[in-house]
């Protein structure tokens, strides 16, 4: 293994109803689809061989728009019954009929809600409706009161919402496992929020210490921010992870970064590779630190 982590990123399905501002789908090449049950399963087991912990069902889309979601959950769950499965989602398309199976089978959910008012929540998270989102959030965590799934409720501070900011941290900080404010990143090229002209670039550690991401049509990428999957190390469709994380194409692009020598990669000129404390603004988990992505915390630069 090229890593000592313990987690892997399966991006099951890349669609998603939202049509958040800061993020650039509009600029995405790959078409929408749904990871396939036996792809999957290739993975899982691999991922079992090789000692994985944890597994983050997110990649670039709402996982609940997978509809074959649980019969990937339980399989992983039958095959290695202490796999820890996290996902991330806007709530919008968790409904309730999903709410045993989330308790049955999920450890972590992490639910992206960057408004408190409706007309916030329009212009932030355009294309969902806000009375079906808060609904479903609100049915599941009173069923879920006893906390048995670790929930996080996590908010972008933008010039959209920042006068709700506030508000949203009194209303959410109750109710959740624990809640995070950011300020937002720029995805590589896909926004620009972010200034590191004239900043020294350093390693973000991802390449060298993953997890290593396998998008929907089963390629494998090393940055969850590489949202068009442009640092193609494989493809687990025709090998295993093992030879994915011992390929020249991983090699390359560590040796790299190593040197912090960005030169060729989309790494270059990424907010990732800059380090700022002051972009995780509010935290309710002290454990909760700006560059560490790990299966406990699922932070991020």
């Amino acid at each position: 293994m090229y890593y000592n982590n313990k987690q892997i990123s399966i991006e099951v399905t890349n669609r998603c109803a939202a049509k958040c501002v800061m993020c650039p789908r509009e600029k995405m090449i790959q078409p929408l689809e749904t990871m396939s049950q036996e792809v999957y399963e290739k993975i899982v087991v691999d991922a079992v061989k090789e000692g994985m912990e944890f597994i983050d069902i997110t990649g670039y889309g709402d996982a609940f728009l997978d509809r074959g979601l649980f019969d990937k959950i339980k399989f992983t769950k039958e095959l290695k019954p202490d796999m820890k499965i996290y996902l991330c989602t806007t709530g919008n398309a968790m409904l309730p009929k999903y709410f045993e199976n989330i308790r049955k089978y999920v450890d972590i959910i992490k639910f992206s809600i960057y408004a408190v008012s409706p007309e916030v929540y329009k212009k932030t998270m355009g294309g969902l409706s806000h009375e079906k989102s808060m609904r479903n959030l609100n049915q599941f965590l009173e069923i879920n009161a006893d906390k048995k799934v670790y929930t996080v409720g996590n908010f972008i501070k933008m010039p959209d919402n920042e006068h709700e900011m506030q508000d949203w941290i009194n209303f959410w900080e109750p109710k959740f496992s624990e809640v995070c404010v950011w300020k937002p990143h720029n995805y590589i090229d896909g926004r620009k929020y972010r200034d590191i002209s004239n900043q020294k670039q350093t390693t973000c550690g991802r390449p060298l210490e993953g997890p290593l991401n396998i998008a929907v049509n089963g390629k494998a990428h090393v940055c969850c921010f590489d949202y068009n999957k442009l640092l193609d190390v494989g493809d687990i469709k025709n090998m295993t992870l093992n030879e994915i994380m011992n390929s020249k194409e991983l090699k390359h692009i560590q040796d790299k970064h190593k040197k912090n020598d960005f030169e060729g990669l989309i790494c270059k000129g990424c907010d990732q590779t800059v380090r700022d404390d002051t972009v995780l603004i509010y935290k309710t988990n002290p454990e909760r630190v700006v560059g560490i992505d790990n299966a406990s915390l699922h932070s991020f630069i």
